[in-house]
């Protein structure tokens, strides 16, 4: 279930608002990319940049995996909105990135991605709590290899705190 792990649901609702919020700062929003996730903070190598070309790789990030496979074990539905700070070390003929181009992009991102989370957040909510984004609500009800009778009562009570079916 984790080869997908971002919500189509939620990806499909998404999208259109962050390009409708964004329409008039000059962001384009992109779909359907593949993002490599590398360990970070540190900028790749021209040789590291190729090779995630090479496999396809839209944009890089640092911190997706983690956060994408939390979020599925709690039975979050989960979608990346990212923003470029940099075109990375594959535009060969193009001075290197420097931390302070990446310093002046990351604060406008900011600016953009708060205009983001206060045009959509409440909506989105709205729609959570209406039942439409719970694409993988149930999904980890046998994802616990551990046999029931040797599952303790502690345990299932810890897990209960965000899978309400383990007590």
């Amino acid at each position: 279930m984790f080869g997908d792990p971002f919500s189509n649901k939620l990806n499909k609702f998404v999208a259109p608002r962050v390009a409708e919020i964004l329409a008039d700062s000059g962001v384009k929003v992109h779909t359907g990319k593949t993002v490599v996730c590398m360990e970070g903070p540190a900028f790749s190598t021209r040789a590291e940049s190729l090779m995630y070309r090479q496999w396809g790789g839209d944009i890089i990030n640092m911190s997706v995996i983690p956060e994408a496979k939390l979020a599925r074990e709690a039975e979050i539905d989960y979608t990346l909105i990212c923003t470029a700070t940099d075109y990375d070390a594959w535009r060969v003929g193009e001075a290197p990135v420097t931390v302070e181009e990446v310093v002046k992009t990351l604060h406008t991102n900011a600016g953009n991605s708060r205009a983001v989370a206060a045009g959509i957040l409440e909506e989105v909510a709205r729609h959570v709590a209406s039942g439409e984004l719970d694409e993988i609500k149930g999904s980890m009800r046998f994802a616990c290899i551990t046999r029931a009778e040797s599952q303790s009562a502690e345990a299932k009570k810890k897990y209960s705190f965000i899978l309400p079916y383990f007590e």
